[in-house]
């Protein structure tokens, strides 16, 4: 018989749970987080990826993980709060968008009030200040947000 085809759950997880905790590369982590995001976590896991998620080389793909938690949006924003730059901007991107899907805001709502949201966070870093390549990045997303958003 022959099973080349068939992949075992608990091997793939258990594989990704090792590249995760037990990786010193960064793309086979990545990989880990993202073979995860097919699973159901549990709170050790989710504990690994809260910690994982801090450094801003890993917080998108630790928010990809958290959208399927109970109270995602809560955990996603403690995680925006404690990161900068990048990692900050993916995850304040999810609880906006998240938001809109939820129906809690309405698309110009969000363009008028992303810009000034994502100033706030990336202006109370421990830096006290925002970087150009952060005020660029805010002044993208608005622009993406009023281009992709229909009312």
């Amino acid at each position: 018989m022959n099973h080349n085809q068939e992949l075992n759950a608990r091997n793939l997880y258990n594989f990704a749970v090792d590249l995760l905790i037990g990786s010193n590369n960064k793309k086979l982590v990545k990989l880990g987080l993202t073979i995860l995001e097919m699973f159901q976590a549990n709170d050790a896991l989710k504990e690994a990826v809260r910690l994982i998620g801090l450094s801003d080389e890993f917080t998108i793909f630790a928010v990809f993980l958290m959208r399927a938690w109970e109270n995602a949006s809560t955990e996603i924003l403690n995680l925006a709060k404690k990161v900068e730059g990048w990692g900050r901007i993916h995850a304040i991107a999810e609880i906006i968008s998240s938001l809109l899907v939820e129906g809690h805001v309405s698309g110009i709502s969000v363009i008028a009030n992303s810009n000034a949201m994502i100033n706030k966070f990336l202006a109370h870093s421990p830096k006290q200040k925002m970087i150009e390549s952060d005020k660029q990045i805010v002044n993208d997303v608005t622009e993406w947000a009023r281009e992709n958003t229909e009312d």
